[in-house]
């Protein structure tokens, strides 16, 4: 149900077939993953979403084997899938290059609220020193 949830989906196929239907699609090279049981697994918000959730799953259950994948057209062997498994997602880059764009505009911000916050830390410490004075003379 996690997959589904996802929007991942698994298609148990026979390899003759799959080869064949991936060679139509233009992804040749990913017939030779094709040996022995074969499930295909696509969907997903993303490629690298998907490439995590499914090597979680194959380190949690020992006889589910990542042959191979595919993404844009080129295949990707085992470590492929392994390495794309650890990028940052979709959501991460962005949120990445949002903070890359907007942190120019917080650092000049900083800089020019700084004379002002310390103009109001001197005037807050000459304040406090007028109210302290008479205190004293008192």
């Amino acid at each position: 149900m996690k997959l589904l949830k996802q929007n991942i989906r698994m298609l148990g196929v026979k390899n003759t077939l799959a080869s064949k239907v991936l060679k139509d699609l233009g992804l040749g090279e990913v017939s030779k993953y094709l040996a022995g049981p074969t499930t295909l697994v696509f969907g997903g918000p993303d490629v690298v979403a998907l490439s995590k959730e499914i090597t979680k799953w194959a380190k949690d259950i020992d006889k589910l084997k990542i042959k191979g994948g595919v993404v844009e057209g080129r295949g990707l062997d085992t470590a492929g899938v392994d390495a794309l498994s650890k990028s940052p997602s979709r959501e991460e880059l962005l949120s990445k290059i949002a903070g890359q764009i907007l942190a120019p505009g917080a650092n000049l911000v900083a800089l020019l609220g700084a004379p002002g916050a310390r103009l109001a830390g001197l005037v807050k410490s000459v304040s406090e020193r007028e109210e302290s004075a008479p205190a004293e003379a008192s």
